[in-house]
């Protein structure tokens, strides 16, 4: 089984790249800058769950984003957050158009949960908005399986056993 980490983030960091509130693109982080802009975008945690069978490798993934804002102390509105976690929600969760990764197939895309949280500090007063969403993604590379001594080969649409003399 493959690990679809680097493809399920890079397609997260294209869907949302261009990302804007009030005129100014929203920045999508990994590693969040000691000089950030604000509001922006930030990956969190992921969880990985096998799901594999007999016939096919998959996994339930959960990955989590947040959604960051900051005012000065003693002001501010979450409005910026909820706009932008809207439209980040719009294009993860594509029903019609599902996402599409190269070496995966992402059955479903939900959100899983969401929190918003305040943080006031000396100096600013944060939104948060936490976001985690859950993917059941199936393994769609070539891969061999074994049963009864036969090796089965698996390309991602359809199964062909080979039995050895």
């Amino acid at each position: 089984m493959k690990d679809p980490g680097i493809e399920l983030q890079t397609k997260y960091a294209s869907l949302l790249s261009d990302i804007t509130y009030g005129g100014v693109s929203v920045p999508f982080y990994d590693v969040v800058p000691l000089e950030a802009e604000y509001p922006h975008i930030k990956v969190g945690e992921r969880t990985l769950i096998d799901r594999s069978n007999k016939t096919s490798f998959g996994m339930e993934v959960t990955l989590g984003l947040r959604v960051i804002d900051r005012f000065p102390a003693n002001y501010g509105s979450r409005t910026s957050v909820y706009s932008i976690s809207g439209d980040i929600k719009e294009r993860i969760r594509k029903i019609t158009n599902r996402m599409k990764l190269t070496s995966f197939n992402v059955v479903t895309s939900v959100v899983d949960n969401e929190v918003m949280i305040e943080e006031l500090t000396d100096t600013y007063f944060y939104f948060r908005n936490e976001i985690r969403f859950r993917h059941i993604i199936e393994d769609v590379g070539r891969g061999y399986l074994t049963y009864n001594g036969d090796d089965i080969l698996y390309n991602g649409d359809k199964i062909a056993f080979k039995r050895y003399a």
